[in-house]
């Protein structure tokens, strides 16, 4: 366990990990406040691309906990970046309206009627999707349009049960049009590059802490970063014994890193 002990940043996913809903996972605040009082780094890396970072900083107030927009790191923040490094700035993008608004202040052309000119369509956790928005990403994948997605969970964890996700989206659209997107989020890696940018850290410095096999834990193996799952998610102990994404460490939750690193 001291090997958990000498990392300096810590990655932790949100929905399953860090709380589910509005309730706090029993131990995150103790844990987060015993990395800062050792003087070392965290942030939240989330996939969930519903809500807009203003947003996540007013939660994470409100149940308690406080933390600057640096330590916030959607796949938002990634695609933002993806689309820049490609010079995409015509988008078909299906959103909520304050994640649209953040791609807007970032200086996107958000495409919303079929039959205009357009760089790409961006799929990301829209919780107001209506059959229009629909029709227009369709219309516009069967055109041979580049096709970016978020992330690709198919379920949100919530306190009572789960709701889809944008991986649900994607499997609508990939019967629909016979399309499969580039995933940004994780488990890629452009989410663990711009951790490490952000604080100048190296990948053997770094852990990710998170709920979901094929998305947190999956980023670590193929990023070769530390990956703890924790089974107050998604993840259950049934899951652990069927998977090819094998953690480095498994614990029941966050509380049980707080006991380890608090020693």
């Amino acid at each position: 366990m001291n090997r958990l002990k000498n990392k300096t940043c810590f990655l932790f996913d949100l929905d399953g990990t860090i709380y589910l809903s509005e309730h706090l996972i029993p131990g995150a605040t103790d844990l987060l406040a015993e990395i800062r009082r050792q003087g070392k780094h965290f942030a939240f890396m989330t996939n969930n691309s519903s809500s807009a970072k203003q947003q996540y900083l007013e939660k994470m107030k409100r149940l308690g906990i406080e933390v600057t927009a640096k330590e916030i790191l959607t796949s938002t923040d990634a695609t933002l970046r993806y689309l820049k490094m490609q010079n995409m700035k015509k988008i078909v993008l299906l959103a909520t309206p304050e994640v649209e608004k953040e791609f807007q202040e970032e200086g996107f052309t958000i495409i919303k009627e079929r039959g205009k000119e357009a760089d790409c369509v961006v799929l990301t956790f829209d919780l107001t999707l209506t059959y229009d928005k629909i029709w227009t990403a369709y219309d516009y994948l069967v055109k041979g349009l580049p096709y970016i997605a978020s992330h690709p969970d198919y379920l949100c964890p919530l306190k009572e049960g789960f709701k889809p996700d944008v991986g649900s989206f994607i499997s609508m659209f990939q019967t629909a049009c016979h399309r499969e997107p580039l995933i940004i989020g994780k488990p890629n890696h452009y989410m663990v590059e711009e951790a490490m940018e952000r604080f100048h850290v190296k990948k053997e410095d770094m852990v990710i802490v998170g709920d979901r096999l094929y998305t947190d834990i999956r980023t670590g193996l193929r990023s070769g970063v530390t990956a703890i799952a924790v089974l107050s998610g998604e993840t259950t102990e049934d899951m652990l014994e069927n998977t090819e994404d094998v953690p480095d460490y498994v614990f029941p939750s966050v509380k049980e890193i707080f006991d380890i690193m608090k020693k």
